[in-house]
């Protein structure tokens, strides 16, 4: 049995979406996945929506919390003390996954040890119908302190590495802080070159 890896949805206010990055994870080829979504007191059909697609989804272990608005920050460090898997990856309620990213990511992971595999992202502009690839540079601790290269939670992370370590103020880029932090720490990263997180804007 491979290991499990977590799965984080995190939802406010994305119903329009929200199926299709539930679905991606159900479709995924990689075996053992625990799937948490999380809604952060939604106020559109997002609850609904989440709730009819729940009996069609095929994973390992699968939990939907419900909870009044603690934004991004909160509910991303919540999660990080709630799941149960040996390697994690959020998913923004408004993006979606290829159904090998997780895998792709995993054997990555497993052939080099690393502690965090961050994808390059295909980015789709929902108003104008383009869409673009990122060709980010293999990781160095100045290109992460320059932003010459984009981690962010979409990305594998092994779940022993992170220990303490929390995101921290929503004022700032959260994301950045979180990586550089285990950057200093000694973490240890890899890109997945050919592997992209399907990015929605509009």
């Amino acid at each position: 049995m491979k290991p499990l890896i977590s799965v984080i949805i995190t939802n406010y206010n994305y119903g329009q979406y929200i199926e299709k990055a539930i679905q991606s994870i159900s479709n995924q080829t990689y075996a053992n996945i625990e799937l948490l979504i999380y809604d952060d007191g939604s106020n559109d059909r997002s609850v609904e929506l989440i709730e009819k697609i729940l009996p069609s989804v095929t994973v390992s272990k699968l939990r939907f919390i419900q909870q009044e608005n603690q934004g991004i920050v909160k509910t991303r460090n919540k999660a990080l003390k709630e799941l149960t898997g040996d390697y994690y990856i959020f998913l923004d309620a408004d993006d979606y996954f290829d159904s090998d990213f997780v895998d792709s990511l995993y054997q990555i992971a497993a052939e080099t040890g690393v502690d965090v595999v961050y994808p390059n992202w295909h980015v789709i502009e929902l108003d104008t119908g383009k869409d673009y690839q990122t060709d980010f540079p293999e990781f160095s601790l100045e290109g992460l302190q320059r932003q010459q290269l984009h981690l962010n939670p979409e990305s594998l992370v092994k779940t022993a590495a992170v220990g303490n370590i929390a995101f921290q103020s929503e004022f700032i880029a959260e994301d950045w802080q979180f990586f550089l932090h285990l950057a200093f720490l000694g973490k240890t990263f890899k890109l997945a070159k050919t592997s992209y997180t399907n990015y929605q804007v509009k």
